[in-house]
């Protein structure tokens, strides 16, 4: 008889025990992980809201094509669900809008949030006192919405990456080019010149590679989006040669020209350049992008560049991943 009760008693512990858990996680503020795919944003919003302006003019922003890949892609995929199923799994999604529509309010607002439900968790809050507005505040904060979620989705990465890197292929090229950035795994170096590297990772269908290169700064100390291309071509050129003779990489700019930022990368003033390379006398292309600082020492600019390869199809997810590697820009 005492057998028989023996199951009763372990699971009431095991229910105990779960529940103490459960308990001491709430106590100490541990959120679970956070779920979805990077690229991807969650819209919790009724179903006719979503079929009419308001769901529209966010599939305006996020589903927009996106500039800087070879083939149709979008900015960002959203995801709709109905505020009844915003939970359990869905709750805990890593990129979400949550649209607040408030008669009280006399303006539209946009909020952020971090960490709510799970985490890394990002959060984003669209306050309005009607539709109209809504869709009004949608529309003047469109660029800021796109980058709050490539950032959170990039600064997910990095500490990642720095964790992972190639630590000795990070600090040769530290050393001989006076540029530091967290080497993926999986890297090899295809050339190491003294002006000029090459690191590639190979796969059966694609190639991913980071370029690294130094060259004297132009005559205003800063970086223009003309002379980069120029300067860009005119390496390339000379170091990555095509499959074909008489073939090398070189930038699009016929029919679609790269574009130029300024930001500031880990507090160094930074100039990011996206856009599309193609094989002269070859039918290869893909997409890059190019980090460059300014040596003013040496009075010389350091490019480093990411380009990707992948005829397969989809890669902004591939050319994100290596974007965030080149948040991790140093000069040394």
């Amino acid at each position: 008889m005492k057998t028989k009760l023996l199951y009763p008693v372990l699971i009431v512990f095991f229910l105990m025990n779960l529940s103490s858990c459960q308990q001491s996680r709430q106590d100490l503020n541990i959120k679970d992980a956070a779920t979805g795919n990077a690229g991807e944003v969650l819209v919790v919003m009724a179903d006719e809201s979503w079929k009419g302006d308001a769901g529209q003019v966010l599939r305006d922003v996020f589903h927009e094509d996106l500039y800087t890949v070879p083939q149709e892609e979008f900015v960002f995929d959203l995801y709709q669900i109905k505020k009844s199923e915003f939970n359990g799994l869905n709750q805990k999604n890593r990129n979400v809008i949550i649209p607040e529509i408030d008669p009280g309010l006399e303006y539209g607002e946009i909020k952020m949030k971090s960490d709510v439900f799970s985490k890394p968790q990002t959060i984003i809050y669209i306050k309005a006192p009607d539709y109209p507005e809504f869709v009004s505040t949608v529309e003047s904060n469109k660029k800021q919405l796109v980058e709050i979620f490539k950032k959170a989705d990039r600064e997910r990465l990095i500490p990642y990456l720095k964790k992972h890197q190639i630590e000795k292929y990070a600090n040769d090229i530290a050393e001989k080019y006076g540029v530091y950035f967290a080497v993926p795994r999986s890297y090899t170096f295809d050339e190491k010149k003294d002006d000029f590297a090459w690191l590639s990772y190979e796969t059966r269908h694609a190639t991913q590679s980071f370029l690294v290169y130094r060259y004297p700064a132009d005559s205003t100390g800063k970086p223009s989006l003309e002379y980069l291309v120029e300067k860009r071509n005119e390496i390339l050129k000379e170091n990555v040669p095509g499959a074909r003779p008489g073939s090398y990489m070189t930038t699009e700019t016929k029919y679609h020209y790269p574009i130029l930022t300024g930001r500031i990368v880990n507090n160094q003033e930074c100039w990011v350049m996206e856009g599309l390379w193609k094989v002269e006398n070859d039918f290869m292309g893909g997409s890059f992008i190019s980090f460059t600082l300014v040596d003013e020492d040496a009075d010389e600019f350091v490019t480093v560049e990411a380009f990707v390869y992948d005829p397969r199809g989809d890669i902004r997810d591939i050319i994100r991943r290596l974007e965030a590697v080149l948040w991790t820009i140093e000069l040394r």
